[in-house]
């Protein structure tokens, strides 16, 4: 489960580098000031990544924040 939250942003949207977020598969597009959305099956590293417009004068206009989500294997004895 990916959750955000933000404070005075216009807009926001969140990406995953495994396609989340992007409306190319069925999680569909994240698009919101904040949320929480269950992410599609992470098999490899994923990064996510926040992209928020602030409002009118904001400085900086935009900020972006990426987080990453890294697989931990699991080791069997033979």
């Amino acid at each position: 489960q990916v959750t955000w939250e933000t404070l005075n942003a216009l807009s926001c949207t969140v990406r995953g580098t495994n396609q989340d977020g992007s409306g190319n598969n069925t999680t569909g597009l994240w698009n919101d000031t904040s949320g929480d959305e269950q992410s599609s099956p992470i098999l490899a590293q994923t990064i996510y990544t926040l992209t928020c417009q602030g409002g009118p004068g904001s400085d900086p206009s935009s900020v972006t924040r990426s987080t990453t989500v890294n697989i931990v294997p699991i080791f069997n004895e033979q």
